[in-house]
């Protein structure tokens, strides 16, 4: 008996699965347009997601780097207090915004200039 009964039960539920099988494929074949505009509608909003991502991990980035390059060049007179010049050094003394200072001597900085004008010279002029 009971293997008459479970024989019966398996076919029921065969035939169950079987009828919501094709209920669901006639339901998803009667709304494919609503379908694929929803799946559509779920990939662009996906896409501009991540695209929004990728731009703002790649402005967070560009922007760190450009705080890293900032620079900032103080020149003092010649005749500078120094209570004036001690004001200015403890006001670029590193700290949150300030990584590093250098101090350099006009005639040091005389010498730079003038390395770095040679250089552009010889790069603009060809060589013979």
């Amino acid at each position: 008996m009971r293997s008459i009964t479970a024989a019966w039960s398996r076919s029921r539920n065969g035939w169950a699965a079987r009828y919501a099988l094709d209920e669901a494929t006639t339901s998803l074949w009667r709304g494919r347009q609503a379908g694929f505009l929803a799946t559509g509608t779920i990939a662009v909003a996906l896409f501009v997601l991540g695209g929004f991502l990728i731009l703002t991990a790649n402005l967070e980035r560009l922007s760190g780097e450009w705080a890293k390059a900032a620079e900032l060049s103080v020149f003092l007179k010649d005749q500078i207090a120094p209570e004036e010049r001690r004001a200015i050094e403890q006001a670029v003394a590193p700290g949150q915004l300030v990584a590093s200072y250098e101090l350099v001597s006009k005639a040091t900085a005389r010498a730079v200039q003038a390395d770095v004008q040679l250089d552009g010279d010889r790069r603009r002029r060809p060589r013979r």
